[in-house]
Order: C-alpha cells, then sequence, then structure tokens
C-alpha cells in the first residue's frame, strides 16, 4: 500500500517536474554514484534512474540529506499520513463520535520546601536552650571553668559547622549523637533543679514539682525524671525538625 501511494506520488510529481535528471541532481551535491544510489534507495524505497526527471520533492529530499537538514523520508511522511488517516477514519472505540482522543499530562504539584532561615534560627534557638544545662553538667563533670566552656562550646557549634561544610548523610549521626547528649544534659538539669539535687544532697521539691505531684497523686522523684525527659525530648524535636530539613536542601 505504501509502495503504491509513493509511486502514485511520483506520477503525480511528473507533472511539477523541477527538469533536472538524477544524474544532473547527483553532480550538483558532488556525491559519489554509488553512494547516492545507496542513500536514494535507503530514503525513497525504490531504485535511482539517473535518466529520469526527478521530483520536487525528491530534490527537496537530497538537498536535505546533504544540506545536513533533518527531513523526514517520503516513504515515512506517506505511511505516517495514511495511518492518521485509518484512525481519522476508525477511532478508538473509547473516542464518541466527532472527537479525537487526546492525552491529559496531569502536573503533580511540587512539595515547597521550608525557608532556610527560619530552620537556622530554630535550630540556634534550641541550642541556646540546652547552653545552660550542658554547661552545669559539664562543670561538674570536669570540675574545671575553662574544659566546661570548651565542651559546651564545641557540643553548641559542631552541628552547624558539620551542616554548613556539607557532610555526607552518614555523618548526620555525628549530628544526632550530639544531640542526644544534649537530651542527657537537659534531663539531668531539670532533674536537678525541680528536685533541689542541683543545689543539695537532699529532695527538696520546687513548688512547680510540688503541685505537679499534688494533681497526680504520685511521688516527686518518678514525676520529676518524666517531666525532665519531656522537656528535654521536646527540646531536641526543635533541633532534629530543621537538621532533617537542611539536610535535605544542602547538597
Amino acid at each position: 500500500m505504501i509502495n503504491a501511494n509513493v509511486h502514485s506520488e511520483h506520477a503525480q510529481g511528473e507533472t511539477n517536474a523541477s527538469g533536472e535528471t538524477g544524474a544532473q541532481l547527483r553532480m550538483r551535491m558532488g556525491a559519489n554514484e554509488r553512494a547516492f544510489q545507496s542513500r536514494w534507495k535507503r530514503n525513497f524505497g525504490y531504485a535511482f534512474n539517473a535518466r529520469r526527471i526527478c521530483t520536487p520533492d525528491e530534490v527537496l529530499q537530497v538537498e536535505a540529506l546533504y544540506s545536513g537538514n533533518i527531513v523526514r523520508p517520503l516513504r515515512e511522511r506517506v505511511a505516517n499520513e495514511a495511518c492518521d488517516n485509518d484512525k481519522v477514519e476508525n477511532p478508538s472505540s473509547n473516542v464518541a463520535g466527532g472527537f479525537l482522543e487526546t492525552e491529559i499530562s496531569v502536573v503533580e504539584p511540587q512539595e515547597s520546601q521550608a525557608h532556610p532561615a527560619f530552620l537556622w534560627v530554630t535550630l540556634a534557638l534550641s541550642m541556646a536552650v540546652s547552653v545552660p544545662n550542658m554547661f552545669g553538667i559539664m562543670s561538674v563533670v570536669k570540675e574545671n571553668f575553662w574544659l566546661a566552656v570548651m565542651a559546651t562550646a564545641a557540643f553548641t557549634i559542631a552541628p552547624f559547622a558539620l551542616i554548613m561544610a556539607k557532610v555526607s548523610r552518614g555523618w548526620y549521626l555525628v549530628i544526632y549523637a550530639i544531640i542526644s547528649i544534649e537530651i542527657f544534659c537537659n534531663c539531668a538539669g531539670f532533674y536537678g533543679g525541680l528536685t533541689g539535687l542541683e543545689h543539695s544532697l537532699y529532695v527538696a521539691p520546687t513548688k512547680f514539682l510540688h503541685m505537679v505531684t499534688t494533681m497526680t497523686n504520685s511521688a516527686n522523684e518518678p514525676t520529676a525524671l518524666l517531666l525532665s525527659l519531656f522537656f528535654s525530648v521536646g527540646i531536641a524535636m526543635l533541633a532534629i525538625a530543621p537538621v532533617e530539613n537542611l539536610k535535605n536542601q544542602i547538597k
């Protein structure tokens, strides 16, 4: 069917011939005879005839081939036109009469990223809240003011430095380890403050702890421990949230 359409197009093209024979066209393109015949056969699907006058379409195709322009071969255009005509005459069963089926592309909405400036502020606030408790614990552990200052500064600044250094995802475990140290320091600091053990060796509950134990009818030490864990984990979540978002944004 395609070859018949092609040859019929040749017959129609004879009336609008370019006046240039196949041999003249080949010489004008400066092509080797065997190479020209091979490209002609591959592009048009029929043999090259040096004596026949070329049609305008054939001249256009050959000029495009040798000029580097991309033009669909004649037989491909005829095949596509026949395929399109068949689709119009025989529409698919799920297409209503008079309407052509079209593809509807669905664009998924992109998830908006958090603003980095607010993430840095949140991380800084969570670390700043932990500084007093961390310094108090380090002072007890080191029993030296300057060593406690250095340890507190290291644990406070390290998360910022590691994130800004764009470390790989595996090294973010170091940041989470530092946050876990802060959880312990905050928990111990809150517990010492609620029970009064921060200043003495005997339990002396604060008014807040006494109020909570009275309200819940519970003992001082377990209640103080639960409250301390609650506060310290809440502060840790304020640090983990910006770290996770910054990890996805900074690459």
